[in-house]
């Protein structure tokens, strides 16, 4: 578990963009079935992602890694490089604990894997980065007796957008901080990289995706971030469900054509600053419908079938006076972030 995000949000400017190809930008009210239209949403397949979770199933089953000798992968899915996996068979059933050692005092990263088992696939998160970093693991059998062993794993150096963000902790107090079980601040920038920090504020998880806005504990233990696959996408326009391996589970694609941002804050997003689950499992989502006005619809969307199932636009609901004089329109001057 991360601790609540911190959301760091320009301000700058009230003008809002929205894509040339929008043709209902200039009507205020949609129908609900023009505006899921508009959304656009498709499940999309991850085959690369699948890819490497069957190639690591694979050596799960093969049982040719050991505790002495355990198989290592840093970035296991390309998309979190200060995490590993590491995988290895024991003969009698197991339970695995690590320690990621801090480079301070109340710095080190602790967390264990629940059960007893024979195959192991460990999650380590909480490496530094351009570092050779110690993890700890311990080894406890069902009598309780333990084994510890210290493996050494190096990761790369922070990519530019995060090792040129300005971090200073002015206020801490790193005894009063529970950093067991990955428990980091999260600061979630309105574009770029998401990241961790520990009570030093160094970096100790990112994502590689760039990511808008959206950052969502669920209640599997995954998260669920709205990404661009490429960086210089013009849009955000994916629904990723993740862990902090980078593992993703499912994402959902929206339409391009759709979505507005405040100038000044690199990018256009479809799904703009927060996602909440439902008791049911389904995700409310708020978004643009791609009518004149922005930033005033909810969706729902059904994560098992990849369907929209609710729209809710609240000038619908609320008084046009509301509404009718703000300044904060789409129009059609997009730009790319």
């Amino acid at each position: 578990m991360l601790t609540t995000p911190v959301v760091m949000l320009h301000e700058q400017s009230k003008t809002v963009l929205a894509q040339k190809k929008n043709s209902n930008a200039k009507k205020t009210k949609l129908s609900d079935s023009q505006i899921i239209k508009n959304l656009g949403v498709k499940k999309v397949a991850n085959p690369s992602n699948d890819a490497l979770t069957a190639k690591y199933a694979e050596i799960v089953r093969g049982q040719h890694y050991s505790w002495e000798n355990p198989y290592i992968k840093v970035n296991p899915y390309e998309n979190s490089p200060l995490t590993a996996l590491m995988i290895f068979h024991t003969n009698q059933p197991t339970k695995i604990s690590y320690r990621v050692i801090g480079k301070t005092a109340h710095t080190t990263i602790k967390n264990e894997v629940k059960g007893y088992q024979t195959d192991h696939q460990v999650p380590i998160v909480g490496l530094y980065a351009g570092y050779d970093n110690s993890v700890e693991v311990t080894m406890t059998d069902q009598s309780g007796e333990t084994q510890t062993k210290t493996f050494k794993i190096k990761t790369v150096n922070l990519p530019r957008w995060i090792r040129s963000f300005p971090i200073k902790v002015t206020v801490k107090d790193k005894a009063k901080m529970n950093l067991g079980s990955n428990e980091l601040t999260v600061l979630n920038r309105t574009t770029k990289q998401t990241f961790a920090v520990d009570g030093d504020g160094e970096v100790r998880w990112y994502y590689l995706r760039w990511n808008e806005h959206i950052f969502e504990q669920l209640n599997n233990g995954h998260i669920l971030l709205f990404n661009k696959i490429k960086s210089g996408d013009e849009k955000y326009n994916m629904l990723v469900e993740t862990d902090y391996l980078g593992r993703v589970y499912r994402q959902f694609s929206f339409d391009k054509t759709l979505g507005g941002s405040y100038v000044g804050t690199a990018g256009l997003s479809l799904v703009h600053h927060d996602v909440a689950e439902m008791p049911n499992g389904n995700w409310l989502l708020t978004v643009d419908d791609g009518s004149k006005y922005v930033e005033d619809t909810i969706a729902e969307l059904n994560p098992n079938t990849g369907k929209i199932v609710k729209v809710i636009d609240f000038k619908k609901i609320f008084p046009e006076s509301m509404y009718s004089k703000s300044k904060i329109k789409a129009n059609d001057n997009p730009v790319a972030g």
